[in-house]
């Protein structure tokens, strides 16, 4: 019998840096891909924060939401992949006290993604499975409006569903 063996792969290790970041989780269970839009300010950083997300027993967000959305079994999801946008340059997202606007921002992404999920482009179609939540009054600030645009806009280049 073989011993279990895992493969991980951190293209930076600047996500493991305590900083405020938007991410994207993304798997492909046979035909199905989901996708899960977050926050954090995690002390180590998007890792930490994934660690909670891929937590086996209890099943971790991430894992509980696939299995909400779908019918799919923890032992079926295979490679998770996490796109980490750092936005600790805009100092209204630091900071216990600016969640707040963080949580305005993924409410943005997350329903843009939704959104993106049906566009023509989109060759493999995925599950939204994030739950969102914000302030109304963040959610329409311009300058939250424009950072979501620019997130959006590298995140569209970098997941495969449109390839």
């Amino acid at each position: 019998m073989r011993m279990k063996a895992y493969e991980a792969m951190v293209a930076s290790p600047c996500i493991a840096n305590r900083h405020p970041y938007i991410y994207i989780l993304y798997t492909t269970i046979q035909d199905n891909s989901f996708l899960y839009v977050g926050e954090t300010e995690e002390h180590n950083g998007v890792i930490g924060r994934l660690s909670g997300h891929l937590n086996y027993n209890p099943p971790g967000t991430f894992l509980s939401k696939i299995m909400e959305y779908s019918t799919y079994q923890i032992e079926e999801v295979g490679k998770v992949n996490v796109i980490a946008f750092d936005v600790s340059e805009y100092q209204i997202f630091s900071g216990d006290i600016n969640k707040t606007k963080r949580r305005a921002l993924e409410y943005v992404i997350h329903f843009e993604m939704l959104k993106y999920s049906c566009a023509d482009e989109v060759t493999t179609p995925y599950t939204v499975i994030s739950h969102v939540q914000a302030q109304e009054r963040y959610i329409n600030d311009s300058k939250i409006q424009a950072i979501s645009q620019e997130i959006l806009q590298q995140a569209i280049e970098m997941i495969p569903f449109n390839k």
